[in-house]
């Protein structure tokens, strides 16, 4: 009976041994996972950073470098149809906004080396947005705004305004009036309104170009003319 006890606690000792064994070599793999993960996040923040920085024929001779003729040939292809759209309609923010888990733009620009990093290179940044497939209360989306206008162009006016009143009369057709008003007395409209849809942490992440605030003719003129040089500059490779 003694020597059963014995190889009984004996066979438990080795039982949480090898436990102990197993559960220490499983944490050594996660932390060297998350190592690995770590490098590889630095790396790509490093790049993309890199990408920021080059001027668009760099980055177009970076894809060239990094891709063989036919791949060259797609990549260009689709860049050329998201520039033009944009050169088209510049202030039509959907043209702008390239989601990145876009199954044509994944598999034609972004899965060969030098394609998000020419998207970097004329100016889109990454950025997360939450969409919302629900169709907005027009009447909320304008208190929205004019909050947002109050508190980023006259916030020692918004304690006088009744933003629920103004809402009610202008919400429903009177929208265009109502920014026309602001700009006359502030210089400033729905336009010049910041992006408010950055580092969303909810959202999905897009490929973004910020357009310059048309009021500021002279950077809105820079900005185009820089993207109708892109245009021409993939349109003839």
């Amino acid at each position: 009976m003694h020597r059963l006890v014995e190889a009984g606690r004996i066979s438990h000792y080795y039982a949480q041994n090898n436990n102990r064994q197993e559960r220490k070599r499983e944490l050594e793999l996660e932390r060297k996972r998350y190592e690995e993960q770590k490098i590889k996040l630095k790396k790509e923040a490093e790049r993309r950073k890199k990408a920021q920085e080059m001027s668009s024929s760099e980055a177009l001779q970076l894809m060239r470098d990094s891709n063989n003729e036919y791949q060259v040939s797609r990549m260009l292809m689709t860049l050329r149809t998201l520039i033009a759209n944009i050169v088209n309609d510049p202030g039509v923010k959907m043209y702008r906004r390239i989601r990145q888990a876009n199954k044509h733009v994944q598999s034609e620009l972004l899965r060969y080396p030098g394609g998000e990093d020419f998207l970097l290179a004329i100016g889109f940044r990454l950025k997360r947005i939450k969409v919302d497939d629900k169709e907005p209360d027009p009447k909320l989306v304008l208190k929205k705004k004019i909050l947002l206008f109050y508190n980023t162009f006259a916030p020692h006016e918004l304690p006088k305004v009744d933003v629920q009143r103004v809402v009610d009369f202008f919400a429903g057709g009177k929208e265009e009036d109502l920014w026309d008003r602001l700009r006359k007395k502030y210089g400033k409209s729905e336009e010049d309104l910041p992006d408010t849809f950055e580092d969303d942490k909810n959202g999905q992440l897009f490929y973004v170009l910020d357009e310059p605030p048309v009021n500021e003719r002279g950077r809105w003129q820079r900005w185009f003319d820089d993207l109708k040089a892109v245009k021409e500059l993939i349109r003839s490779r």
